[in-house]
């Protein structure tokens, strides 16, 4: 498997799923109750589509918290692991406390992990466990010529 092709593939998915959240942030929204009691709304389902359709070129297992959990994703070697929205709650209050979170997970292990803050238009990420925090609000895969900035797409 190309990690650097998964890698821009999860950069262009949390892109977009950072423009989408940030939209609906702006606007009325449906808010649902879940058997827990907690909140979800149209971004977390929103967020969580388009990461599922940029990502599923890729043969790898998922588990997403607004997706029903296969337990035979823990005999695969790779797997998604996606928060659509995390903070829902700050969400439906409107603070700016929210993200979005995508990690690759191999062999149990997280190898690459990526956080969007679409109200901050910023984010971070960890490219083989590697931290980066990026000031200008950009996020950039090193030795690769393509840049994503989250504060040019929203």
């Amino acid at each position: 498997m190309n990690l650097d092709q998964v890698f821009l593939a999860m950069l262009t998915a949390l892109q977009k799923a950072s423009r989408k959240v940030y939209e609906i942030s702006k606007r009325s929204f449906t808010i649902e109750i879940k058997e827990d009691q907690s909140p979800v709304t149209e971004a977390d389902f929103a967020s969580n589509q388009i990461i599922k359709n940029e990502l599923k070129c890729f043969p790898i297992a998922w588990l997403s918290e607004e997706d029903s959990d296969s337990l035979s994703r823990l005999e695969e070697e790779y797997v998604f692991v996606v928060d659509p929205l995390d903070g829902t709650e700050d969400f439906v209050k409107r603070d700016g406390s929210y993200g979005i979170n995508l990690a690759l997970v191999k062999d149990h292990r997280v190898i690459i992990g990526m956080v969007a803050c679409p109200e901050r238009k910023s984010g971070n990420y960890s490219p083989l466990r590697r931290w980066k925090r990026r000031e200008d609000s950009c996020i950039n895969s090193k030795g690769s010529s393509q840049s994503i900035c989250l504060k040019d797409s929203l």
